[in-house]
């Protein structure tokens, strides 16, 4: 009976009231201890993987939000010009929430791109990038970023990063390859902080979001349907 009263929390037997456990528990210790050990023993071993289980779980669901630092961090793209060569540009403002678990590991980035703010270093080229050929920014003053989940390698250096990419108003999904670049801590003399860095690449085709603009020189596209992206994230939080 002492015994009982001690495994009877351990017990998972779907809806059997406790009593009926215990008696069909001690009838079967009587008839065949053998048995009863095996029935306890797996029931002991079922408990300690739920709670195991549980408590994973709710490590990885324990998050924080840092803090982007623009100053850091950029978002590049690259097209190809009549075919053959890189033209490069980059997206000057954007603002987004980073979070990630203690190491630095991420969990989810929202990211907000400010498409007037293009820049290949073309007033008149950036003008055109700006019109309906492409952004349409009169219409559409926001492109977004936003990743539905992160897998890592066993040694959390190479991530592979999806989620859905919304320009002029249609949302593709999209995966971004990329390398967890370390983490750190640093102090600017107002306090200790955590530094973590990333690297993503990618590329997206851009009619696939309206940006239409169709013009061919010599057989070759002016502008590339193809667009390769370079992102590079650097964030941080106080200790």
């Amino acid at each position: 009976k002492l015994l009982m009263k001690k495994i009877k929390p351990f017990m998972f037997v779907d809806a059997l009231p406790v009593k009926v456990v215990h008696f069909v528990m001690v009838l079967i210790n009587s008839l065949n201890p053998n048995l009863f050990w095996k029935i306890f023993m797996k029931h002991v071993f079922l408990s300690l993987f739920v709670i195991t289980f549980l408590l994973s779980n709710f490590a990885q669901a324990k998050e924080f939000e840092w803090n982007s630092d623009a100053d850091h961090s950029y978002l590049n793209f690259w097209t190809l010009h009549l075919g053959l060569s890189k033209v490069h540009g980059t997206f000057d403002k954007a603002n987004g929430k980073i979070f990630a678990d203690e190491n630095g590991k991420l969990t989810k980035i929202v990211g907000i791109i400010n498409p007037a703010s293009i820049n290949t270093k073309n007033s008149k080229r950036d003008d055109h990038l700006r019109s309906a050929d492409f952004f349409d920014i009169a219409k559409f003053p926001e492109v977004k970023i936003e990743s539905s989940g992160f897998s890592f390698d066993k040694d959390v250096k190479k991530v592979t990063a999806k989620g859905k990419v919304t320009i002029k108003g249609v949302t593709k999904e999209t995966t971004l390859t990329g390398e967890f670049l370390g983490k750190t801590n640093v102090n600017w003399g107002q306090g200790e902080i955590e530094v973590i860095a990333y690297t993503f690449e990618g590329q997206i085709n851009r009619k696939d979001f309206g940006l239409n603009f169709h013009k061919i020189m010599n057989g070759n596209l002016v502008a590339g349907d193809i667009v390769y992206l370079q992102f590079g994230i650097e964030a941080n939080r106080k200790k």
